[in-house]
């Protein structure tokens, strides 16, 4: 299944605007009128899951938990231009038996989302690691001249061409199609 990219924007609750009696020293630790709001991009199968990745996340970075904090719109995004080819480059940390591991990967695929769910499931068979365990730092569209891999570097060339190896003749209409031949097709020209 196809991962889908979410935008998650949340803050924690903002706490409210108490009365300060005369001669009293208010406490300004716990007081919050308007905290600091967090967007995060998010992959995940729905948004149930994404929702649990951010807080997620969120927790392990600005210490909010999910009783402490509301989000406040979470958006689906789309590729721009799905049936155009491109690279992406993603940075990934994970986490092994040996302890935590800073990645670059490339991958061509056409969207973001088709090249994060490669991604995991390259982690998943090369380097055994469940996907609980990968976290997706970064995931750019990358431009001709800032590929690093070699495998991808050779379909930067403008006049790359794929040569049709083997081509079937087909019928040019309906009544002239047949099931059964007598001979086997020639494809090679």
């Amino acid at each position: 299944m196809v991962l889908r990219e979410y935008v998650i924007v949340g803050r924690k609750i903002p706490s409210p605007v108490h009365k300060v009696k005369k001669g009293v020293v208010p406490d300004m630790r716990k007081k919050n009128e308007a905290p600091t709001v967090y967007r995060m991009r998010i992959f995940a199968k729905d948004k149930v899951i994404a929702r649990n990745r951010y807080w997620y996340f969120l927790n392990k970075l600005k210490k909010i938990k999910r009783t402490h904090g509301e989000i406040l719109a979470i958006h689906e995004l789309h590729e721009e231009k799905p049936n155009s080819i491109k690279t992406f480059g993603i940075l990934l940390r994970y986490n092994s038996s040996k302890g935590v591991h800073n990645i670059y990967k490339e991958y061509r695929e056409l969207s973001r989302c088709d090249a994060i769910t490669h991604m995991y499931r390259d982690m998943a068979s090369q380097y055994r690691v469940k996907a609980h365990n990968v976290q997706v730092v970064e995931c750019k569209a990358l431009a001709s001249k800032d590929v690093r891999r070699k495998t991808n570097k050779q379909f930067m060339n403008n006049k790359i061409r794929f040569p049709r190896v083997h081509q079937i003749v087909r019928p040019p209409t309906k009544q002239m199609r047949s099931t059964f031949v007598a001979r086997r097709p020639t494809t090679v020209f």
